[in-house]
């Protein structure tokens, strides 16, 4: 063999070495993730009405058919059964308007089980909010029937569909292990066929697909492995209300394992069970909103019940079937690569695309995109998505102390050069006269500027050498928590929610009568919206409040009215009614601040 020949050989052989030994760190790499990943895998405690479990996607894949909008309408692009996670992207071919479909035509209008709902999934959320709030909940279920939504039988179909084909029989999640900033991130993220909480749970929306996620926070240091924080995926909250400290009093653990609570239909994820009222308001009301704050603030009256908000309930109670360790499913983990197609390349709908407007009802993108194709935070900045990005690992405290005291430094020499050298230009300029009035001026501001800047510095470089930086409060971080709504099985409440089912329908047929049949229309319906509001306030043990907010209104409108009168004819009665009017107010308020001291 030939000198060249026996070093191609060896470069040859070195190379399939090199692959070798790459792939099996690769491999290597992967199986350690996979046992850090199951060591604090989550459990998930569903209610007993879900329809739907975290499900593999391949199958999922192969049960659907790739469409696209276009100007003519939606087209198919590969049929069912022909789609494959391996070739997913590539149908996709970059193309916009692309989506999954797992229910077809045909599959929905066949006759399905109807999915059994709860007694407590429908109009008693209503009880939550007030006769305005409960006016607008018929104006948005109005509006379902403008928008282009999830079109009825879906959910039917998809449920049976997804026991077809087997998509339940063994539940998934997908776990990626990212390292960033000294936190190790256990990125947990599942799949389910459809949220159904509009039609099985009476919630705001459906559509077919739906991603959640769990994220545990741990901190590796040499051989051990500590968790410090976990959050849960809920709606399209993102930041510090997710996450909880691991030995936060809220968080339910069973080993290791953290236990979720999953609202139903919508997958929401809770730490403690029960039922959770998540309201939407609409911004076409918002100053609407501003001007009931400001009339309040002014009358010193408290807030309506649940606001102007639609209340709907996530029912987390975890009264059904049990996902993971000690429960009846044990969970199928598969570790995600950084190159897997249907992941990194993907960016259609996984469901049904109905083009609603508002977005509602359009299912979601992967785990890794947003609708408008940008990276969601939670993929490229899983710290950053519960908003750990500003909370240091606290085996590194002390290093970035010493780090953060370096850098004081610096910028403290620096400060004190720039601060010289600003002091000796303006003394030069005053000494030859060659600076004005104003920018002398703005030259000693500056000065000052750079000596307060020096002085903040100066004080955090002896905190941080003392060691007094702020006290550590693992729950501070938490600005609007999630908390059950406590369920009121009063008689009192029974007739609320009685009360709640007619209130609405009455009011809008005494609307009809009194347009067509009722003179003095104003005046009986000023009548009849207090006798509305005086039952409510009975009912919900606010009588002496809507007694109060009644006098106030009153006494205000009587002094407008009263002003306006006289501004017509004497400017000084107008005059006299404005005095009168502060006095009263000035009065309410401070009888009102008497009345709640005593």
């Amino acid at each position: 063999m030939s000198h060249a020949s026996a070093s191609a050989s060896l470069a040859r052989w070195g190379s399939i070495y090199y692959v070798r030994l790459m792939h099996s760190d690769q491999a290597a790499a992967a199986a350690a993730d996979l046992a850090l990943l199951r060591r604090f895998e989550p459990v998930l405690h569903l209610n007993s009405d879900e329809l739907f479990l975290p499900a593999a996607v391949d199958r999922y894949v192969s049960a659907c058919s790739l469409r696209q909008h276009t100007e003519q309408g939606v087209s198919i692009l590969v049929p069912a059964g022909a789609l494959t996670v391996e070739n997913l992207a590539v149908a996709e071919g970059g193309r916009s308007g692309v989506f999954l479909q797992f229910v077809a035509e045909h599959e929905r209008r066949k006759r399905h089980p109807t999915q059994r709902r709860s007694e407590n999934h429908g109009l008693a959320r209503l009880a939550r909010v007030g006769l305005l709030g409960r006016i607008f909940d018929v104006l948005f279920r109005v509006s379902l029937l403008l928008r282009q939504t999830v079109p009825n039988g879906v959910t039917g179909a998809a449920a049976w569909k997804a026991r077809r084909i087997g998509l339940h029989n063994e539940p998934v999640y997908y776990g990626r292990v990212v390292r960033d900033g000294g936190w190790t991130v256990l990125h947990y993220t599942y799949f389910y066929a459809m949220n159904d909480w509009r039609s099985t749970f009476s919630g705001v929306n459906d559509h077919e697909a739906d991603w959640e996620q769990v994220m545990v926070y741990v901190e590796e240091v040499g051989d051990t492995v500590e968790p410090h924080w976990v959050a849960y995926s809920r709606h399209d909250h993102v930041g510090d209300d997710l996450r909880r400290a691991w030995d936060d009093p809220e968080v339910i653990l069973f080993g290791e394992h953290p236990t979720v609570f999953v609202g139903g239909g919508s997958h929401a994820g809770y730490f403690q069970p029960g039922e959770y009222v998540t309201r939407v308001e609409a911004k076409a009301i918002d100053g609407v909103k501003r001007f009931s704050a400001a009339y309040r603030r002014l009358l010193h009256i408290s807030p309506p019940p649940g606001g102007f908000g639609i209340p709907y309930v996530d029912h987390a109670g975890g009264n059904g079937v049990i996902l993971g360790p000690g429960g009846q499913y044990e969970w199928a983990p598969r570790v995600l690569g950084p190159l897997d197609p249907w992941v990194a390349d993907f960016r259609g709908l996984w469901g049904l695309d109905t083009a609603d407007r508002t977005g509602g009802e359009r299912a979601p993108t992967g785990p890794r995109f947003e609708r408008d194709g940008s990276i969601r935070q939670s993929w490229v900045d899983p710290v950053g998505y519960a908003g750990l990005q500003k909370v240091a690992p606290p085996s590194r405290v002390d290093e970035i102390r010493q780090e953060r005291l370096a850098a004081l430094d610096l910028e403290l020499a620096a400060l004190e050069i720039g601060f010289d050298e600003a002091r000796t230009r303006l003394r030069a300029e005053v000494l030859v006269g060659s600076s004005g009035a104003d920018m002398v001026a703005a030259a000693e501001v500056e000065l000052v500027r750079l000596r307060r800047r020096e002085a903040e510095l100066r004080a955090e470089r002896r905190r941080l050498e003392t060691g007094r930086t702020a006290p550590v409060d693992r729950r501070a971080h938490i600005r609007h928590p999630a908390v059950p709504d406590p369920h009121d099985g009063s008689r009192r409440g029974r007739a609320l929610n009685l009360w709640v089912l007619v209130s609405v329908p009455i009011v809008f047929a005494f609307a009809a009568l009194a347009v067509r049949f009722l003179t003095h229309v104003l005046l009986w319906t000023a009548v009849v919206v207090g006798g509305f509001m005086l039952v409510e306030a009975f009912l919900r043990k606010r009588v002496v409040h809507f007694l109060w907010a009644s006098f106030a209104t009153g006494a205000l409108l009587g002094a407008i009215a009263v002003t306006v009168y006289f501004a017509v004819h004497d400017w000084r009665w107008a005059l006299l009614g404005v005095f009168s009017a502060s006095g009263i107010l000035v009065l309410l308020g401070n009888l009102r601040e008497r009345y709640r001291r005593s």
